[in-house]
């Protein structure tokens, strides 16, 4: 059942309720003047759930770094990208005799692409690279970044979920004494609450008479 909801203690009969602008909002207003919010979500009011930001991490494997001057190639996979897969090439020399300076160099070739830094952002250590999601959304299955094996480089063709991501939830805003109604439960906003409030809502059961 679709929530209805009152500010005050005995709603108005559906026969007198005009609808009216007050201060950029849409109200309603009974026979006698008395405005009333309106509050038309369905279901039990939420509190704000941060999300999490999804982190993919793929780790360079390579004994002695670099050994032939080339361009390494790294695929970068994503939903919803438009011009994804991405295929970058790295260049790495000789002088990166180590998994953790060809790792330097894919961080920072990829993290100089506007396309990948709209929506990631580029970080890692040691050998790892990895790409966090710049806002929390859900979790992207495909988020993949791929290494292909040449020029002393061992093939990764899948890199790490490390970090799931969560889509956040925004809470049912109100003010203080905003009540809510479904057929089960009379909610009562004990605080006012915003998108941020991690507190603010009381239910008690609703039973006929």
């Amino acid at each position: 059942m679709d929530i209805k909801a009152r500010r005050f203690d005995r709603p108005p009969s559906a026969g007198s309720i005009r609808l009216i602008h007050q201060d950029g909002n849409l109200r309603a207003m009974d026979g006698d003047g008395k405005v009333y919010r309106l509050r038309p979500e369905s279901g039990t009011p939420v509190h704000y759930v941060a999300g999490t930001q999804q982190v993919e991490t793929a780790t360079v494997t390579a004994a002695s770094g670099a050994t032939s001057n080339g361009d390494l190639t790294v695929t970068l996979t994503a939903a919803g990208k438009e011009g994804w897969p991405l295929t970058v090439e790295v260049p790495v020399t000789t002088a990166m005799t180590t998994a953790s300076l060809v790792a330097a160099q894919i961080r920072a070739v990829i993290g100089a692409i506007p396309s990948v830094t709209m929506t990631f952002t580029v970080g890692g250590t040691g050998a790892t690279v990895t790409l966090t999601a710049n806002a929390a959304a859900a979790n992207d299955a495909t988020l993949n970044i791929a290494i292909t094996g040449e020029l002393g480089v061992t093939a990764a063709a899948s890199s790490a979920n490390t970090t799931a991501g969560v889509a956040r939830v925004m809470a049912t805003v109100a003010t203080k004494g905003d009540q809510l109604i479904d057929a089960n439960f009379l909610y009562t906003a004990t605080a006012d609450v915003s998108p941020t409030s991690t507190a603010g809502w009381e239910k008690s059961a609703v039973a006929a008479v």
